[in-house]
């Protein structure tokens, strides 16, 4: 594997640890809100990260500058609670 083929590794397996490091925050348990420890995982901005945010973070897996690249970021708090 070259060089790119790893990074492009390492970045899949990063941003896979960060989503089920908050997979299961809700309401009821460490939610959401707390502007200190933001959800790395609530994609659809409903205060919790469930099977919905499952099935969108798994829609753009493993998409990276080489292969496929997501559009430009827009600058700013992604969810507002």
């Amino acid at each position: 594997m070259n060089v790119k083929g790893i990074l492009t590794v390492m970045a899949m397996l990063m941003d896979g640890m960060l989503f089920k490091a908050d997979l299961g925050r809700s309401a009821f348990f460490n939610s959401c809100t707390h502007s200190d420890d933001p959800c790395n995982g609530d994609f659809d901005c409903d205060g919790d990260v469930d099977g919905i945010d499952a099935a969108l973070f798994k829609l753009d897996f493993g998409r990276n500058p080489f292969s496929n690249p997501c559009p430009a970021c827009e600058v700013g708090e992604w969810c507002i609670y």
